[in-house]
Parts: C-alpha cells; sequence; structure tokens
C-alpha cells in the first residue's frame, strides 16, 4: 500500500516537471525552472529551531530565544546565495560517445556563465548513474563529462539529467530536472 502510495506520488511528480521543463536543446536556469527545498540537514535543523524555540516557550529564556531567531535568520538568508548559486547557468549537450550495450557512456556537457563569480558544488547526474560535482569561476564555457550507463542497444533515451547544489551552508537543496532534446 505504502508502495503504491510512493509510486503515485513519484509519477504525478514526474508528469508535473514534464509540464513544467519541456525537452529543449539549451537551458538557461532561472526563475521558472529551479526548485529550492530544505536538504536532511536543514530539516535537522529546522527541528533544531523548534525545539530551541519550546525550550525558550517553556523555561521563558530570553537568551535562547535570541539564538533561536538567529537561527532562523541564518535559514532564511542561505535561501538567496544557495538558488543564486544555479540561476543563470546555460546548460547545453556537446554530444554523447558511443557505446556497446551494457557499457559506461560520456555525455559531454556544455557550462556557460556569463556572470564572474564563483559558482560552488554543482552537482551533475543522471538517475541511478554517478554524480558529478565541479565548480565554475569566471565567464566563459566549461566541458564537463556526465557518466551514463547504457543498458541496451539502438538509440537510447537517458532521462532527465539532475542538478543541484547545497552550497554555502548544506541546509538547502536547489536543483532542477532537465530534459535535452
Amino acid at each position: 500500500m505504502v508502495e503504491r502510495l510512493g509510486q503515485f506520488f513519484r509519477d504525478h511528480f514526474s508528469h508535473w516537471v514534464y509540464r513544467r521543463l519541456p525537452p529543449s536543446r539549451s537551458v538557461t536556469l532561472n526563475n521558472s525552472n529551479l526548485f529550492i527545498f530544505p536538504s536532511k540537514a536543514g530539516f535537522g535543523f529546522l527541528l533544531l529551531i523548534v525545539l530551541c524555540w519550546l525550550v525558550a516557550t517553556n523555561y521563558d529564556n530570553n537568551l535562547v530565544f535570541a539564538i533561536t531567531c538567529l537561527l532562523v535568520a541564518v535559514f532564511v538568508i542561505t535561501i538567496l546565495p544557495t538558488f543564486s548559486n544555479l540561476s543563470g547557468l546555460t546548460l547545453k549537450v556537446f554530444r554523447a560517445t558511443p557505446t556497446f550495450a551494457g557499457e559506461q557512456s560520456v555525455v559531454d556537457l556544455i557550462l556557460r556563465q556569463d556572470q564572474s563569480h564563483c559558482r560552488e558544488s554543482l552537482s551533475l547526474s543522471f538517475e541511478g548513474d554517478d554524480s558529478v560535482t565541479t565548480t565554475l569561476c569566471g565567464r566563459g564555457d566549461v566541458h564537463i563529462k556526465v557518466p551514463l550507463f547504457a543498458p541496451r542497444r539502438g538509440l537510447y533515451n537517458p532521462g532527465r539529467l539532475t542538478v543541484e547544489s547545497v552550497y554555502p551552508l548544506g541546509l538547502l537543496r536547489a536543483w532542477t530536472k532537465l530534459d535535452f532534446d
């Protein structure tokens, strides 16, 4: 029952993402195709905030109230740097190396940024495959090789590419799932 319910939510989420992010050759990440949500560490941090607030309320302790407000401020302020780490980045497929069935293939991606700031710990992966983590500094293009397992012969659709970042504190995860045409 629980497995069927989980599959139901995954199917509806995939359908929603497909309508929101249709396949294209080149994608520039912006407000409409980036999502941000707390990571596991972020949920632990929110639990710590709730516990601190309960302790401060129960014992009427102003110092713990101040610490709780500081922790909430850190959490809220982290949203903007996490989002801007991916926003404005352009991804384009350069080529995919041919391979035999059951072997590892490589998809060459071009990452382009027009801003000159550094983008830390960008993680790129196809579903079920290893992720590649990179850092971009300065303007220009960077070629990234993302591994992809090819289970069968013929033309193969690798599915959606997940691009994510938990920079700077690991409390929030900015991500997107891109489908290249």
